[in-house]
């Protein structure tokens, strides 16, 4: 890096008293991307952005300056594309801001590179988006949800269209471009539109909707930008629904209970009858055919015997003019003529260092995202695509994942380090965004002749400590390896206590294992076989200091003897803003005698125990007094209707966020202790007797360095009626969470 910074400061130096400024300002330009894309030091991000608007200010009458303007603008996206409705809302209108930027930018300069890039950005930032869920099986007449995931869009037009099973495998064997002006051309049952919530803030979101009950029957909810539904210019969806009162439960010893959707009783006489889908050697396709079929009796038992092709099989279930006969393999599906991707593949190239590894020895990876025009074959690559890159052992077990987002080049890349103790054979690495996969061997192809290691340093350090660790080579015959080559890498990942997002639907919007390097480079072991990494514990200062994160420092060494011979080592160095971390040791259900066995447990960022004085509080929480079905998918951020009108349609139904514990406002205090943390855990106070339901623990303290630091946990009192404080004493059980 410091060799390539010295190349771009003399191409600088060259171009300093050009008579025009262009050529200086693309040499500049690409000088500062490299720094911000490859510099690790604090303030990066801002210090990037005031040299752009340096050069937008010198340099305004010139052309050239637009695409500094283009670059701060793609800053803009960039920070605005971590904006989440629910979890992070601080960068909301960065991209109305980069918009903003780019249209002053291509009006000054409509023909010049940086000019034509901000117009390319703004189409990309105004692009809409539509994308939409309802459940599958839902009650006849009753009102129905789904749920609208949008952007860029102010109203969205449905319709409901009556369709059968017959009529939706034709749709499904059919061409793609063929089906979907039939299917836009159905006679609609109904038709309505629905306004969506506009924030002005060019950000996806998502709100629920209302659908008017339905008889029994199969249908298909449409969705669409345009009233007409037409298939120009315009996206246009549709999913598979079904409206109907029976439901069933099976298990894996071939029983089925035939139950009522709607209150649970058992249905009597329904008849089921079982489908097998099986190859047929005769017509050289799939084919459903019938099996056996069967009658529900009182309790809406049925016992079936299943073919021999078990796996393929699917049931239909009647009851008196009601039918239940679905397929999982029936989606959601879309034609989106804006953004044509349909005609579009994505493909992940991947690349390793080499095609042949040791148990022990860390992956180097690199990937390219593209797409390709199913149209014209021309390919792209994608820039700033998040996705995540897993490791397969030959077992298809999954080791370890990592998060990534593709550069301005489309490529990112990454490690991983191999476990010992595993079968060894063909691995893979996975793109989880575009499938793609890359296999390697993972073989002990040659005995080793020595081993490497790195010592975890002792005693606890600080965020932006400057951090020494020792590592030694030294052959299995006992003498040291000395003058080995030693390439260095170190890797910060977060993580965060265990206890944060806990009972939470929402997570922190960087989620632990995003990987920063730190710092990498070459040096050589001595004579005692020893080599010295030292790096500066650098912290992620996007990350809130109150979340109280942790980062992990992994450094990972590959040393290389004289013959060639290469042995990795590996360690990880934690440093947090807090020099210790509380645990609460509690079951999440506890009996009401065993309140005297929580344990807290205090320990500095490596895991060893440090003692401190800490207080334990415990809230009774003020629990919802109505129960909740579980929630299907994303929670909205915006709402089309109120709460006391959802409550009303859908009462067993969440509206927000009020099904989540942490959400629920902390009542009495019922337990307030002090004491110092042991080893053991092992936490002095009074036992007491409380009522049955939810509390919340909240364990406080004070580090060394007068830092703050805190553990919360959710547990629930489980009280026999018998022994309640609220109880008559008539009757034996258990109160039940509500």
């Amino acid at each position: 890096y410091l060799n390539a910074l010295k190349i771009m400061q003399g191409l600088l130096a060259f171009h300093l008293n050009d008579a025009a400024p262009e050529a200086l300002l693309d040499a500049d330009l690409k000088r500062l991307d490299f720094v911000n894309e490859h510099g690790v030091f604090n303030n990066k991000e801002k210090l990037y952005e005031n040299a752009l608007l340096n050069i937008e200010t010198k340099y305004g009458n010139s052309p050239a300056s637009a695409q500094a303007t283009f670059l701060r603008a793609q800053m803009l996206v960039e920070s605005g594309n971590k904006y989440n409705p629910l979890t992070s809302k601080e960068n909301q209108f960065d991209l109305v801001k980069a918009k903003q930027i780019c249209e002053a930018a291509y009006a000054k300069f409509p023909k010049s590179e940086g000019g034509i890039n901000c117009k390319n950005l703004i189409t990309q930032i105004e692009k809409p988006s539509l994308h939409f869920d309802v459940e599958k099986v839902n009650l006849p007449v009753q009102p129905f949800r789904a749920l609208v995931t949008f952007k860029n869009i102010g109203k969205v037009y449905f319709r409901i269209v009556q369709t059968n099973r017959e009529e939706i495998k034709k749709f499904e064997n059919s061409d793609y471009e063929k089906v979907w002006p039939t299917i836009v051309a159905l006679k609609p049952l109904k038709s309505w539109s629905v306004n969506i919530p506009d924030q002005k803030d060019l950000q996806h979101h998502a709100t629920e909707i209302k659908v008017d009950g339905l008889p029994v029957g199969t249908y298909y909810l449409l969705a669409s930008m345009k009233e007409d539904f037409s298939l120009s210019n315009n996206i246009v969806g549709r999913a598979t629904t079904y409206v109907s009162n029976i439901s069933y439960l099976a298990n894996n010893k071939n029983e089925l209970y035939v139950l009522d959707r709607d209150n649970g009783k058992p249905l009597e006489k329904a008849t089921v009858q079982l489908w097998t889908n099986g190859y047929s050697y005769s017509t050289r396709k799939y084919e459903v055919t019938k099996a056996g079929v069967y009658t529900s009796d009182k309790n809406g038992f049925v016992k079936i015997v299943k073919p021999v092709n078990y796996e393929n099989s699917i049931l239909q279930v009647k009851y008196n003019n009601d039918e239940l006969f679905t397929d999982d393999g029936y989606n959601s599906y879309y034609y989106d003529d804006i953004a044509q991707n349909n005609r579009k593949t994505k493909r992940t190239f991947l690349f390793t260092d080499r095609s042949i590894y040791r148990p022990g020895q860390t992956i180097f990876f690199k990937g390219i995202i593209t797409q390709t025009d199913g149209t014209n074959r021309k390919s792209e690559i994608l820039a700033n695509t998040k996705t995540a890159v897993q490791l397969f052992d030959r077992n298809n077990q999954k080791i370890a994942s990592i998060n990534l987002t593709s550069n301005d080049y489309g490529s990112y890349n990454g490690s991983f380090k191999i476990p010992e103790g595993l079968l060894n054979g063909s691995f893979y690495l996975k793109d989880t965004f575009t499938l793609s996969t890359q296999y390697i061997s993972v073989e002990e192809y040659k005995r080793p002749k020595f081993s490497a290691e790195i010592k975890k340093p002792e005693g606890s350090y600080r965020i932006n400590d400057s951090i020494k660790v020792t590592g030694a080579a030294k052959a299995f015959a006992g003498n040291n390896i000395d003058g080995a080559k030693v390439s260095y890498r170190v890797v910060r990942v977060i993580r965060y206590p265990i206890w944060f997002g806990y009972y939470r639907s929402i997570f922190p919007p960087r989620g632990g294992n995003e990987e920063m390097e730190i710092t990498n480079g070459f040096t050589t072991t001595d004579a005692k076989g020893e080599f010295n990494i030292v790096f500066k514990a650098f912290p992620d200062e996007t990350v809130d200091k109150e979340s109280q994160p942790t980062f992990d420092y992994r450094v990972s060494a590959d040393v290389t003897d004289v013959n060639g011979e290469t042995r990795s080592a590996t360690t990880t160095v934690s440093v947090s803003y807090q020099a210790i971390q509380l645990d609460i040791i509690a079951d999440e259900k506890l009996p009401a005698d065993s309140i005297k066995n929580i344990g807290i447990k205090s320990t500095n960022a490596n895991g060893l125990h440090e003692k401190t004085k800490v207080n334990l509080a415990m809230y009774k929480l003020q629990e919802p007094n109505r129960m909740f079905r579980a929630r299907y998918w994303q929670q909205p951020d915006l709402f089309t209707m109120s709460k006391e009108e959802y409550n009303k349609l859908f009462p067993y139904d969440v509206y927000s966020d009020e099904d989540q514990m942490s959400k629920w406002a902390i009542g009495e205090k019922v337990i307030d202790v002090n004491d110092t943390t042991r080893a053991d855990g092992r936490f002095e106070k009074k036992d007491k007797r409380l009522n049955s339901g939810w509390y919340k623990i909240i364990v406080t303290g004070k580090d060394k360095y007068g830092e703050e630091v805190k553990a919360e946990k959710f547990v629930y009192i489980s009280v026999p009626i018998s022994s309640s404080p609220l109880s008559s004493g008539e009757g034996t059980g258990e109160r039940l969470p509500i």
